[in-house]
């Protein structure tokens, strides 16, 4: 029977070896019998052997092709921005130079299980197209966070941003263009979701837009078709048909959240994570290890949120000082404007105080000039009197008549 041949590429470093394990087994799982997946697999160097042993002979049983190319620390120096995620995940921007024989490849992120075969998927036309995937809902809703995000990146219209997780990539393509030099002077502007962010801004204007079935991202809860009515942001990206389909038969689930089904077991979709963890027949051989993993996975988030914790908490301590100092400083400014006002207040009643004893000043000169006046009124009307009683005294009215003619006699001459 002849095979169709799917090159299919996973990264991955020594953090996340079992679920790459449990991605590659589920496909294989579910892979039709004329489906050849080559695995195309980019490591760490400290990618452990046991974990390729265990891929190489699930393989080599169903007939897969499968080889590794080992990525040596490229990417190490990056700024990482989301923490559940690691530096392998840029090991998908050099694919067009790691990969010149092949024109065109899937690329899976490893936190998915598949759930049907993917060739409908891989023959998907992308001759006018550098990528294609599905949108990610979560960049577009509300309004307000999908004009940052356009602002963020520049771009003129945003109506085909993805998610990264699962893409079909023309490689021939990007190639031709040059994109991988493309995405190289795209890191330099360390953007906040890293890779995912240069492939939008990169590709843009040639990114096909895939049906959500290829792409079932849990935390979008598809599972509930109820959530199509409740949760904007699928409602603004797919239709309610498209949703549905997704949730009766998703092609790949993808555990694009924070928590992954293994440190989550009640999630939504974690069930079929561990339902093709269990049909691997790899769980009871690798319990042990698998058990240490997740007490890694379990360490590392208790740290994660404690780190979270203290964060938060200096945050609140920072707020509150900066409360307490802008209290101290409104408390400080109304006592001395409080002391202003006193002041001048006290300065007011003591030039009060002084224009008041002025004016009893003043008074008391107006009462004893009014005083010496009634005084002066006494003795004149006293004075008065006694110059009436001359006048009609009878030695005053003698010696008026004597003193007649000598009186006259001096008016005449004085005339």
């Amino acid at each position: 029977m002849t095979k169709n041949t799917i090159p299919v590429v996973f990264s991955a470093d020594a953090n996340y070896g079992y679920p790459m394990i449990f991605s590659v087994l589920s496909m294989i799982r579910h892979a039709k019998e004329d489906t050849r997946y080559e695995f195309i697999l980019l490591v760490s160097h400290d990618f452990p052997q046991k974990y390729k042993d265990v891929i190489d002979r699930h393989a080599k049983e169903a007939d897969m092709l499968v080889r590794y190319i080992d990525m040596q620390d490229a990417f190490e120096d990056v700024n990482m921005h989301i923490k559940h995620i690691t530096q392998a995940t840029y090991y998908r921007l050099k694919l067009p130079g790691l990969l010149p024989d092949i024109d065109k490849c899937l690329y899976l992120d490893v936190d998915i299980v598949v759930q049907n075969d993917l060739t409908e998927l891989y023959e998907q036309d992308m001759e006018e197209y550098y990528i294609a995937g599905v949108k990610a809902a979560g960049y577009y809703y509300p309004p307000e966070k999908k004009q940052r995000n356009m602002d963020r990146l520049e771009m003129p219209v945003f109506d085909q941003y993805i998610n990264a997780g699962v893409l079909l990539m023309n490689l021939k393509k990007l190639r031709e263009d040059h994109m991988e030099e493309q995405f190289e002077k795209l890191m330099e502007r360390d953007y906040s979701s890293q890779d995912q962010d240069i492939l939008n801004v990169a590709c843009y204007g040639k990114i096909k837009i895939l049906p959500l079935k290829y792409n079932v991202m849990n935390k979008y809860y598809v599972s509930h078709p109820e959530n199509y009515d409740t949760d904007q942001r699928v409602s603004v990206c797919f239709s309610r048909e498209e949703f549905e389909e997704a949730g009766k038969d998703p092609y790949i689930i993808h555990f694009a959240d924070r928590w992954k089904p293994w440190d989550d077991m009640v999630g939504d979709m974690a069930e079929k994570w561990w339902e093709e963890v269990m049909a691997s027949g790899e769980f009871v051989h690798f319990f042990e290890d698998f058990y240490l993993e997740i007490q890694k996975h379990q360490r590392r988030i208790s740290e994660t949120k404690q780190k979270e914790n203290e964060a938060f908490r200096e945050k609140v301590l920072n707020e509150r000082r900066k409360i307490e100092n802008k209290y101290n400083k409104v408390r400080d400014e109304k006592a001395a404007l409080r002391i202003e006002k006193n002041e001048r207040i006290n300065g007011l009643k003591q030039r009060i105080a002084e224009k008041n004893e002025r004016i009893n000043g003043l008074k008391e000169n107006v009462v004893k000039k009014r005083e010496s006046i009634d005084s002066l009124k006494k003795r004149n009307q006293a004075l008065t009197h006694e110059i009436a009683q001359i006048k009609n005294s009878r030695s005053y009215k003698i010696s008026r008549a004597l003193t007649w003619l000598p009186r006259k006699l001096k008016s005449l001459l004085k005339r």
